[in-house]
């Protein structure tokens, strides 16, 4: 969730950065399109890389929490087999 938060201050940052571009542009149209197109594309990308690292966090969590939940699953059904191997052997004694 705090990556997301970041994102969309990075987005709100890279409009607002735009806009104040736009007002107060001492240049003509034309420089100020490809300067507004320039920092529009720098925010792009920083938006783009934290996504990815938030994609690959949430990635290593959710393979770290299958990990943890498949090893207790195992040594539940070890204790399991266990104790249906005690009872079937107290049964045959």
């Amino acid at each position: 969730m705090k990556s997301l938060g970041t994102f969309l201050s990075v987005l709100i940052a890279a409009a607002a950065g735009a806009a104040i571009g736009v007002a107060f542009a001492p240049d003509n149209g034309k420089s100020t399109r490809k300067k507004v197109k320039k920092a529009v594309n720098e925010y792009a990308k920083k938006a783009k890389d934290e996504l990815e690292a938030s994609q690959k966090a949430i990635t290593e969590k959710a393979n770290s929490t299958l990990n943890a939940v498949k090893e207790k699953t195992n040594e539940a059904a070890r204790y399991t087999s266990e104790k249906v191997n005690n009872v079937q052997a107290e049964i045959e004694a």
